[in-house]
């Protein structure tokens, strides 16, 4: 450009600048990377091989291995329900982490059959691994057709770069099959021979014989996806023969498709007693940048997170309690009593260091799960000085069911109560140690004191049999914000202070680096550390509060030692517009209970509050024979409910828990007796207990009632004689309660277009009232399984069929709640069942961010806004997460921000239309009541986009009026400049990205316009 002209045009352009002067500059939209995306193309690569022990279905150990080969894997679990188990007779091909293929001998006999043959009673299969020699060997016996013991085996064993070779052999005159069970949605991409496979579709299988259709097939297996790096074959060699079968099949739960490929048929004539093939995966990814396994366990291949290693033998973190709670956790279940003492605190009586952990007596705090190596041994030590305690107790439990400490109590339980957990108390500092033998489960800890209060310091988890001397990483680092907990509210200072404890004079360097959800970095700094004469060292941390505005923010530092391997770790802290629960839609955000039962209960309730949970069910202050007195305990908890506007939206009648009736003669029987026909005297006894519980209910938590739950499978076919039960509980409720709401079920297991039997439950129960001249108040449902990644179990989809079929059955606009649904789990670590809360409550093992926490915070936050599409006929849902808050300082899950962002920007709003402008995209606009405009809330459904596995695509918008962005932390976001056109690019994630405008109409006008476009 010309000088001259330059100079002419600086004062435009410095007049247009002035309106952002002291304004700060807004961040782009985001663009999260995908984590776990695997390239086109790889290599072949070598083999690594894992083994761990684990249980069979029948409960037997095995001890299996994994064979893997980067992104792909042939692994020998299998999973069961939501259990992992070992398969040692039944290998599974997984790619990208995706179960795709698996295999198994068939063998049949005159004397029984199975994979292969029946097993012989007191003599077990057994296997052996030899990871050097890359070789693996499973041996059954069984009986003959001679009648002679024989032996088949079933290998594996490495052969070269991406390969594994099968060898099987009947080790008699017996014949055996390989069979392979394919992933059928890989059905168009599966080649036999050469030759590609085209599944068959519904109406042609329901068309066939058994619903089957069956073909000869010949040549190698080939199934790929598109890429070479998500590719394998199964190759035989010589044309070899094979039949596959394509399969429907219905059942109460729901519609299934199979496609299974058999090597070679067996019948009376006999067949092929051994056979080989091998495993090629071809090109595969191997992310060397990825962190190590921790124990048996790769967290980074599970998870896309780091749990970091210790530099030292003490494996165990925050060991002195210098990093105050952190890496703890307070013991759920127990009863808060207003007024009494905490029940720990950081103390400044130390054995080593600044700081150890007071334990008041009878209380008890638990250690995060740590993954040990499978079959070593360990030992715990500790140091603890009696303040009155007579006992401390250093009790252990398996982080999962399946582990040999299963501890008391089921999994939400104390640890072990054996001998080796106990120790008696010392005034005087003195260590204690215990050694046992670990598994692939995990382990927790918890720290007790019993007859007073005791302090503890100073432990030490390592591998052997002998306490060695204590040991700790030479840095570790601390970060505290301006709020106790690290807890900010929008607005307040952030005051950000890095800490670090050691040794007077110890030096270090710690890389630090700031993210939030999207991983974007918000802060980098290279800080020097020398540690004190005091032992400690503090920095201020500049952070931009600008730049970062809300969420949860996660601080990595790696630190360098000199004599030490580099070493991280993970730190958080969150600031968000706290809530009060006074906007019209809180009740939409809805989760379990967790304040009732927990020791700290006023101080979550508030959180949840805060985070913006509005509303939870299941609540029940009226129970047991002396209910007076258990009112009594309960007060305190009852009166959460009041002070955090927290509402009860529903609870049932104790025939759902006989154990907690008032009734005596209630509390002998058992839940199933209710669900069939039952004696008038006994229909009398549940009417007066009814009467008695509501009677005495807090009148302003009672919002509705009902009279069991989950009770289809048992009443399916008599919904008649279950009828009277309802009936009877209802004509008992109304009597005391004449204006309480009733419902005709908590809910059933799920109500979801592939699970028949609850939408038949809840249809008939609302087809029995019509005739019986009324209708319910309420209908409530459990939605479990039904989230937008699945287009054939929708959440929206099926809060639509309800609809239609409560319009179809007289129940047309009574309001709906899904009074339970979600339930996903924030750690996948399958092998320890991490599907449910349910079957797993042992939480989280470090502070870094990782998959499933992101996956669950974005699910949810997309089923609550599916849910406000149909409020306020929908009033409330549960995500049945009890504890959102994951340490005993608690720390938010990024669920909570997510809640919190949509409590704040979705706080009173109708429901204006949809736009789908392609599969997999979605977006809802709604009239913003509260701001007198409009808000969109748009998002990419892919499960493998919000499993970090593949990149989001874009929409490509021609607004017709200004729009405002903002994330799912509730952050704006600079508006996308506009091309030529018009248009404007707007990237999509995992994440709803709210939009606002003036107009709702011609908001949902443009986002129905607009186009998909690929990723960037």
């Amino acid at each position: 450009m010309n000088r001259n002209i330059a100079i002419l045009l600086l004062p435009l352009f410095l007049l247009w600048l002035c309106p952002l002067w002291g304004r700060p500059l807004l961040p782009p939209l985001p663009e999260p990377p995908a984590l776990r995306e695997v390239p086109h193309s790889g290599k072949p690569v070598e083999a690594e091989i894992r083994v761990v022990s684990i249980s069979e279905k029948n409960g037997r150990a095995a001890e299996v291995p994994e064979f893997r080969f980067g992104n792909k894997s042939l692994d020998f679990k299998v999973r069961e329900g939501t259990s992992l188990i070992a398969a040692p007779n039944a290998p599974v091909i997984t790619v990208n982490g995706k179960s795709v293929a698996k295999l198994s001998l068939w063998g049949i006999n005159k004397n029984g059959f199975g994979y292969p043959f029946k097993e012989i009673d007191g003599d077990p299969p057994h296997q052996e691994t030899n990871a050097a020699a890359g070789t693996y060997v499973f041996k059954k016996p069984y009986l003959a057709s001679n009648g002679k013991r024989a032996v088949a085996t079933l290998s594996a064993k490495v052969e070269g770069k991406s390969k594994v070779r099968l060898e099987w052999d009947s080790g008699s005159p017996d014949a055996v099959s390989l069979w392979v069970v394919l992933d059928r949605s890989r059905g168009d991409n599966v080649s036999f021979g050469g030759k590609k496979w085209e599944n068959k579709d519904r109406q042609f299988l329901l068309s066939r014989k058994n619903f089957e259709y069956a073909e000869d097939v010949y040549g190698d297996i080939s199934v790929s996806a598109g890429a070479p790096t998500d590719e394998f074959k199964i190759v035989f060699g010589g044309g070899a023969k094979g039949n596959v079968t394509d399969s429907y099949k219905r059942n109460k739960w729901g519609e299934s498709f199979g496609l299974i490929y058999r090597n070679s048929e067996i019948s009376g004539r006999g067949g092929p007693t051994s056979g080989s093939a091998t495993i090629d995966f071809g090109e595969c990814h191997k992310d060397e940048s990825a962190p190590p396994p921790v124990g048996v366990l790769d967290f980074w291949e599970l998870d896309a997170t780091h749990v970091p290693l210790s530099p030292v033998a003490n494996i165990m973190p925050n060991p002195g309690f210098e990093q105050g709670l952190r890496y703890w956790n307070e013991r759920r279940g127990e009863l808060w009593i207003p007024g009494r003492p905490q029940k720990f605190e950081i103390s400044g009586d130390a054995f080593e260091g600044k700081s150890s952990l007071l334990l008041r007596d009878g209380k008890s705090l638990v250690s995060f799960p740590l993954s040990l190596k499978s079959g070593r041994k360990y030992t715990l030590s500790f140091y603890a000085k009696s303040l009155g305690a007579r006992t401390v107790r250093a009790s252990l439990k398996s982080a999962a069911k399946g582990g040999n400490i299963p501890g008391a109590d089921g999994i939400h339980g104390l640890g072990d109560n054996s001998a080796d957990s106990s120790f008696e108390a010392s005034k005087q500092w003195r260590r204690y140690s215990r050694t046992f033998t670990a598994d692939c489960y995990g382990i927790k800890i918890f720290l007790q004191a019993r007859g007073g209060d005791a302090l503890f310091d100073a432990l030490q988890l390592q591998e052997g049999e002998v306490p060695t001397e204590f040991v700790k990483a030479p840095i570790e680092g601390n970060l505290t914000v301006s709020a106790p907990g690290g807890d900010l509210s929008f607005g307040e200072p952030i005051g950000a202070r890095f800490h670090a404890f050691g040794a007077p004079g110890t030096r270090a360097v710690a890389k630090l680096s700031l993210k939030n959800i999207y991983y974007e970095t918000l802060f980098e700094k290279d800080l020097d550390i020398e540690i004190g004469p005091d032992g400690t060292f503090s920095a201020p941390l500049d952070f931009d509060q600008n730049r970062l505005g809300q969420g949860i923010f996660c601080l990595r530092a790696d630190y360098k030692a000199e004599g030490f391997p580099a070493y991280s770790d993970y730190y958080r802290f969150d600031v968000m517009k706290k809530l009060f629960n006074t906007h019209a839609t809180k009740n939409i955000f809805g989760t379990g209970k967790a304040f009732d039962v927990h020791p700290s209960a006023d101080k979550l309730a508030r959180k949840f509050m805060e985070w913006g949970f509005g509303s939870t069910n299941w609540y029940d202050p009226v129970a047991a024979e002396d209910y007076a007195a258990f009112m009594k305990i309960k007060e305190p908890t009852t009166e959460l409910f009041r002070r955090y506007r927290i509402d009860n939206t529903l609870f049932s009648s104790h025939i759902e828990a006989p154990d907690r009736a008032i009734l005596p003669q209630l509390r002998k029987m058992k839940r199933d007796d209710f669900r069939k026909e039952v004696s008038s005297e006994i229909l009398k006894l549940v009417e007066r207990d009814v009467k008695i519980q509501l009677e005495n209910y807090p009148e302003d938590l009672m919002m509705c009632y009902a009279p069991s739950n989950e009770e289809e499978q048992s009443v399916r076919g008599n919904f008649d004689g279950y009828f009277k039960i309802q009936a009877a509980v209802r004509k008992a409720a109304l009597e005391v309660r004449p204006n309480l709401k009733m419902s005709p079920t908590h809910g059933t297991c799920r109500y979801a277009k592939n699970y028949p039997v609850g939408v038949e439950a809840v249809n008939r129960y609302m087809e029995l009232a019509v005739a019986n001249g009324f209708k319910w108040d309420y209908i409530t449902v459990h939605m479990y399984g039904s989230y937008d990644v699945d287009p054939e179990d929708d959440f929206d989809a099926n809060i639509a069929m309800l609809k239609a079929n409560m319009s179809a059955r007289g129940h047309a606009g009574v309001p709906i709640q899904i009074s339970e649904c979600g339930n996903i789990c924030d750690v996948s670590i399958p092998l320890w069942n991490t599907h449910w809360y349910d079957h797993y409550s042992s939480g989280r093992l470090g502070y870094d961010f990782n998959n499933q926490e992101i996956y669950q915070a974005c699910v949810f936050a997309r089923l609550y806004l599916a849910a406000l599409k149909y409020y306020p006929q929908v009033e409330a849902v549960n995500i049945w997460v009890y504890y959102p808050a994951f340490d005993a300082r608690m720390s938010a899950l990024l669920l909570c921000k997510a809640v919190n962002t949509l409590g704040n920007l979705y706080a009173d709003v109708g429901f204006a239309g949809e736009a789908r402008p392609a599969p997999g995209v979605r977006a809802y606009v709604f009239e913003d009541r509260a701001n007198s405009g409009a808000i969109a809330a748009v998002w990419a459904t892919s499960e493998e986009i919000a499993r970090g596995r593949k990149r989001a695509p874009a929409l490509l918008v021609k607004f017709d009026q200004p729009a405002e962005f903002y994330d799912i932390n509730g952050n704006p976001r600079a508006a996308p400049a506009a091309d030529k056109d018009g248009n404007v690019r707007v990237p999509l994630s995992a994440a709803p990205l709210s939009i606002r405008a003036a107009d709702a109409g011609g908001l949902l006008k443009s986002l129905k316009s607009a186009v998909v476009l690929p990723p960037n």
